[in-house]
C-alpha cells in the first residue's frame, strides 16, 4: 500500500529531471562564447581534439545518465499504475462482475437483499427460499475502501458511480425490510383468527399461536403463489366447513392473492431495476480505466 504514496514523488522527479535537461541547455549556451573566443585564439586548433572529446565524453555521459534516469522513472510510474489496478480497481470490479452475474442469473427467480455492509455475518449471505438455498450478491469492496488511503485514488468519476449503486442498495434494501416487518404487521391477523379456529376446533390445546409465515412467493419476479394457497388448503383440510376454520383459511388465501395490493410491491421492481442499471454503469466505467492501465502500461 505504502508503495501507492510514492507516485506524487515520482511525477515530481520526472518533472525535476526535464528541468536538470533544460538547465545542462542553457549551460551549454552561456559558455557558447567562451568557446568562440577560444577559437579566436587558435587554442582551439592546438587543443581543440582533446577539448571536443572531453566535451563529447562528458555531453554522452550526462545524456545517458538523464535517459536512464527517465526511463527508471517511467517505469516507476507503470509498477505504481499497475499496483493501483490490483489493489484498488481490480477488487471493485470483481465484485462489480460477480454482482452483474448474479444479478442476471437472478432475474428469473427472486429479490433478494444485496449486502453492502463491511461489517455483515456469514449467515447474511444465504436465503432459503421453497427450501433452495440462494446466495445473495455482496458489495463491501468500495464501502471498505472509502475508510483509508485507497480512496484517493480512485477517479471522482467512478466514486460517483459506486456512490450510486450505494444509494440505490439503501433503497432496494430498505424495501425488503419494510416489506418484512409489513408482512409480519399482518401475520398478525392472521394469527388471531387462527387461535380463534384452533380452540374451537382443537379444544384444551391451549392458546397457541401459528409460526410465522413465509412469503417467499412474493419475492419472486414471477409472482405466483398458487403452491402457497394449495399447501394452506391441504394442511388444514379438515378445518374447512368449520365457520372459524373457514375464517381462518380465507383470510390466509386472501393474504397471499392480495399481498402485492397489500404492500407495494411496485417500489421493489423499481428500485431493483435501479441497482442493475447503476452496477452495469460502474462495471463499464471502471473496465474502461483498467483496459487504458493494461494497455499503457502491461502490454
Amino acid at each position: 500500500m505504502q508503495n501507492l504514496l510514492n507516485s506524487t514523488t515520482t511525477l515530481d522527479s520526472l518533472s525535476q529531471t526535464q528541468n536538470d535537461i533544460h538547465n545542462i541547455y542553457l549551460l551549454f549556451q552561456e559558455n557558447l562564447p567562451l568557446v568562440s573566443e577560444a577559437y579566436n585564439r587558435g587554442i582551439l586548433d592546438k587543443y581543440g581534439t582533446a577539448i571536443f572529446g572531453l566535451l563529447g565524453v562528458i555531453v554522452g555521459g550526462l545524456i545517458t545518465y538523464f535517459f536512464n534516469k527517465k526511463l527508471n522513472q517511467q517505469q516507476r510510474i507503470s509498477q505504481i499504475k499497475i499496483q493501483r489496478k490490483n489493489l484498488v480497481y481490480g477488487p471493485i470490479y470483481k465484485e462489480l462482475l460477480s454482482l452483474k452475474k448474479y444479478l442476471g442469473e437472478n432475474d428469473g427467480t427472486y429479490y433478494i437483499k444485496i449486502i453492502n455492509n463491511v461489517n455483515y455475518y456469514e449467515h447474511d449471505t444465504n436465503y432459503y427460499f421453497d427450501g433452495e438455498r440462494i446466495d445473495t450478491g455482496i458489495f463491501i469492496s468500495w464501502n471498505s475502501m472509502k475508510s483509508d488511503i485507497r480512496n484517493n485514488y480512485i477517479p471522482d468519476n467512478i466514486k460517483k458511480d459506486l456512490e450510486a449503486i450505494n444509494q440505490a442498495l439503501f433503497q432496494y434494501n430498505g424495501e425488503i425490510i419494510f416489506i418484512n416487518e409489513e408482512f409480519k404487521k399482518l401475520w398478525g391477523d392472521i394469527n388471531n383468527l387462527y387461535k380463534i379456529a384452533n380452540r374451537k376446533i382443537n379444544p384444551g390445546s391451549g392458546d397457541t399461536s401459528i409460526g410465522i409465515g413465509s412469503h417467499d412467493c412474493f419475492y419472486k419476479v414471477n409472482y405466483d403463489c398458487s403452491d402457497k394457497i394449495k399447501k394452506i388448503e391441504s394442511n388444514h383440510a379438515r378445518w374447512k366447513g368449520v365457520k372459524e376454520g373457514d375464517d381462518f383459511i380465507n383470510a390466509l388465501k386472501e393474504l397471499y392473492l392480495n399481498l402485492p395490493q397489500k404492500i407495494n410491491r411496485d417500489n421493489l421492481i423499481r428500485y431493483y431495476g435501479e441497482v442493475k442499471d447503476a452496477i452495469i454503469k460502474a462495471n463499464e466505467d471502471i473496465n474502461v480505466l483498467i483496459t487504458e492501465i493494461i494497455k499503457k502500461y502491461e502490454s
